[in-house]
């Protein structure tokens, strides 16, 4: 009953230069021994197709990280190839507001959901567990009748740390207590 999709990876640009993904089929087949699933890549008109191609020769399914300027191109061009999209990456990171980044989504998801009826549209994807800006996203997007398929915030527990020094972080991810 555990999903497929529970173990992913990261394409980010500088592993796609500096490794050469999308060109090596030992990397391919490395994802694809690992079990990787899912492979999250940021996608723009210039480069999609190539990413895409990259993540299905490692047998994953693309989560594609859209940006405003050339989102409904990317999806257009995609079709079904990607099926799943992060609207923006951690907005709360130095990017628009709650409120801006509601009033993005809200005006661009409808038209991405037209386009691909199939697709899945995450959102907010912020940086941190940042309850206060995912409920006034939440509350905004409501109110326009566009919630999102799937929130998702990134932890980052153990950044610029050993694995040694780092703490066992699972026990804090259970159910809240009083």
């Amino acid at each position: 009953g555990t999903s497929s999709l529970l173990f992913g990876a990261n394409d980010s640009s500088w592993q796609w230069s500096k490794n050469n993904m999308g060109n090596n089929p030992a990397i391919a087949a490395a994802l694809r021994a690992a079990g990787i699933t899912v492979i999250r890549a940021p996608l723009h008109t210039a480069d999609a197709q190539a990413r895409v191609s990259a993540i299905e020769a490692a047998g994953a399914k693309c989560l594609g990280i859209l940006s405003p300027a050339d989102a409904a191109q990317v999806v257009q061009m995609l079709g079904n190839r990607c099926n799943m999209y992060e609207w923006m990456n951690e907005p709360d990171n130095g990017g628009p507001s709650a409120s801006a980044y509601a009033s993005l989504w809200n005006q661009n998801i409808p038209q991405l959901r037209a386009i691909n009826p199939n697709a899945m549209f995450i959102g907010p994807v912020v940086a941190s567990p940042n309850l206060g800006y995912i409920q006034q996203f939440l509350t905004l997007a409501k109110q326009a009748g566009n919630l999102p398929d799937v929130v998702s915030f990134h932890m980052y527990p153990c950044t610029d740390q050993s694995i040694a020094s780092c703490p066992p972080h699972a026990t804090s991810y259970g159910p809240a207590t009083a």
